[in-house]
């Protein structure tokens, strides 16, 4: 059966990596034909407010903030992140908004659809939750 997995994008997020890989792992060996829908909502927030308030979130918790990778180690982990996630995944490609969404899944035939980590079902992480509910 074709299985649909929608996770949280795929970036330089090791743990949601792993469970991906993890996942479709354990569905080919079920006799499945997984594939990792690479969903990217619409509405993003940038970067740089990420990271301000991520740091402001440190500070105010008193928690050390600590710079130890420079640009160029970001740029090489992103790299080989990158690689192991081309070789070692079966992902479709871009799909963006609600309704691009709605019609991939619909398109494909998908026998069930897999939605999780449990960071899925954040707000914070997942800015169009409402996105992962228009499929059904």
């Amino acid at each position: 059966m074709k299985v649909a997995i929608l996770t949280q994008p795929l970036h330089t997020n090791y743990g949601g990596t792993l469970q991906a890989y993890a996942l479709q792992k354990v569905l080919i060996n079920l006799g499945h034909e997984p594939e990792t829908i690479n969903y990217r909502s619409k509405i993003k927030r940038p970067l740089f407010i990420r990271v301000v308030l991520s740091k402001i979130k440190r500070i105010v918790l008193c928690r050390k903030i600590t710079f130890d990778f420079t640009t160029q180690d970001r740029i090489n982990i992103r790299k080989h992140h990158q690689s192991f996630i081309d070789t070692r995944l079966n992902y479709s490609e871009e799909i963006n908004g609600t309704e691009g969404l709605r019609d991939y899944i619909l398109k494909n035939n998908y026998g069930a659809v897999i939605i999780g980590s449990d960071q899925t079902w954040r707000p914070i992480y997942s800015p169009r939750i409402d996105s992962f509910f228009s499929i059904f």
